[in-house]
């Protein structure tokens, strides 16, 4: 069944699956940053408190872009999901420190992780199961990998607002030394 894209545009593709904005789309508009300017600090001292074992707080990190927001929505109301009702994003960071400590990561290698995969370019992939903002840039992660960084956004515990779950580097064939 064919579906619209944010543009209004036909797409031959389903919307229940994978769902990507077109290059012209994404190239033509820009919004802003995503990330606040103190973000860094704020997802640092998160970090670091998970990592003392302490009760991390939730923080507000930036805002979607117009594009990324009406993007989930569009696709969320054609899917008969509620659209969010914020384009600001939360962070907490307990997966996301959990999940790439285990890899060997340091928590500025997190933060690199989070910024890029929260750029104003990031496209928007959803399925039934999972959203997340796919960085279009290959970065250099320090290991010798060029990476693509994606952030994997929680769209119903912190209603109307989506947060940041976690963030993966895709491509990390070698990992950091634990």
């Amino acid at each position: 069944m064919p579906g619209y894209d944010v543009c209004g545009w036909i797409s031959d593709r389903p919307l229940a699956f994978d769902f990507v904005l077109p290059q012209t789309t994404r190239n033509s508009v820009k919004c802003g940053m995503p990330l606040y300017p103190h973000a860094v600090e704020l997802i640092r001292d998160n970090l670091r408190k998970v990592s003392l074992g302490e009760r991390p707080h939730l923080i507000s990190i930036g805002e979607l872009t117009a594009i990324q927001f009406n993007a989930i929505n569009i696709w969320r109301t054609a899917n008969q999901f509620p659209p969010l009702g914020s384009s600001e994003v939360v962070y907490l960071g307990r997966h996301h420190h959990a999940s790439r400590t285990k890899d060997g990561y340091s928590i500025e290698d997190m933060i690199l992780q989070l910024h890029h995969g929260m750029d104003t370019n990031a496209i928007v992939k959803m399925t039934m199961r999972m959203t997340r903002l796919e960085s279009v840039t290959r970065r250099a992660d320090g290991y010798g990998n060029n990476v693509l960084d994606a952030v994997i956004l929680e769209l119903t515990s912190r209603k109307p607002r989506a947060e940041a779950f976690s963030a993966i580097p895709y491509g990390d064939i070698v990992k950091p030394e634990k």
